[in-house]
C-alpha cells in the first residue's frame, strides 16, 4: 500500500522509515489493517495515495519536496483534521513548560476535574487525555 507522511515527524515501520512529506509502499506485513498502521491513519500522521495519482518523480526517496503535498491532494476535511491536530500537538507540548497552576487554569477551561492533591504531571496527564479525545 502507498501512503504519505503528512507529519513532521519521521515515521517507522519495523526497520524502513518515512521521513515527512515521503510518499512510500508500506514494508511487507504492514497492511492497512496493521495495528501501527491504523494508530498512524487515525492521528492524521499518513495518508493513503493511489498509484495512478502518483505522478513519476513525486515520491520522495529522501523526503522533503518543492511542492509541499505532491502526489497527494488533501480533501478541505482531511486539511481541517490536519491543521485541528497540529494545533491539539502544540498545546499538549506547551504542558510540559506550565507551572501548577497554569495547568490548573487550562484544566478548568476545558473541563478537566482536578482534585487538590493532583501533580503536574497528574493534570497533564489529564489534559493530555482530554485533548485526545477532542481529536477523535
Amino acid at each position: 500500500m502507498l501512503v504519505k507522511n503528512i507529519g513532521k515527524k519521521t515515521i517507522g515501520f519495523g526497520a524502513e522509515y518515512i521521513l515527512p512529506d515521503q510518499t512510500k509502499e508500506l514494508p511487507v506485513g504492514y497492511g492497512e489493517t496493521h495495528p501501527t498502521v491504523e494508530y498512524y491513519f487515525k492521528r492524521n500522521y499518513l495518508v493513503k495515495v493511489d498509484a495512478e495519482s502518483v505522478a513519476d518523480g513525486e515520491t520522495n526517496p529522501g523526503g522533503g519536496s518543492d511542492t509541499p503535498g505532491a502526489g497527494v491532494e488533501l480533501t478541505e476535511e482531511e486539511k481541517v483534521a490536519a491543521q485541528k491536530k497540529a494545533e491539539i500537538d502544540a498545546k499538549i507540548e506547551a504542558l510540559a513548560k506550565m507551572n501548577l497552576e497554569q495547568l490548573r487554569g487550562e484544566a478548568f477551561a476545558l473541563g478537566v476535574e482536578c482534585a487538590e492533591s493532583d501533580t503536574k504531571k497528574m493534570i497533564a496527564q489529564k489534559i493530555t487525555e482530554k485533548l485526545q479525545t477532542e481529536l477523535g
